[in-house]
């Protein structure tokens, strides 16, 4: 069983009366997923914190069982894992940066009269879209190399 809508081909923006802006359409859909798969995550995990963290205070204080107590301490220490390892809060925002970013660059390319969509305009326009690509990833690998975990452990 398949969810959500069928994704289509990744070349299938070759044979599109505008190719360029196929692609950066396709480009714009992942972001669009990406942002809200993250977004997702975060909100899971920051709950779940919450959840399993308050649960434990209470659960000590109400003299539970010790093995009650260290499970939703676990609970809580996995879903700390979790926020650190895929840094969900940082992908949700540099991926909805990038998104608006392109989601700019769609809607100015669009606003052109057909006449002046030309070569010029979408070297310009795909130029736009690698540009917030590239600044993506740099921004997630610095993230990854440690630069941004003072950011998340400060969460």
């Amino acid at each position: 069983m398949q969810r959500g809508p069928r994704r289509p081909d990744p070349a299938s923006w070759l044979d599109a009366p505008d190719p360029v802006l196929a692609h950066v359409m396709a480009e714009l859909d992942w972001y669009e997923r990406s942002r809200d798969r993250s977004r997702r995550l975060y909100r899971v995990v920051e709950i779940g914190l919450v959840v399993t963290t308050s649960a434990t205070v209470v659960a000590g204080a109400l003299s539970a069982p010790a093995v009650a107590t260290s499970l939703l301490a676990a609970a809580s220490l996995l879903l700390t894992g979790l926020r650190q390892v895929f840094g969900s809060g940082e992908r949700w925002t540099s991926t909805a940066v990038a998104w608006m970013e392109l989601r700019q660059a769609v809607v100015r390319y669009r606003l052109l009269p057909e006449a002046e969509r030309d070569g010029a305009a979408r070297e310009a326009l795909l130029a736009r879209m690698e540009e917030i690509a590239l600044a993506e990833v740099r921004a997630w690998a610095e993230f990854r190399r440690g630069e941004g975990a003072a950011e998340v452990s400060a969460r």
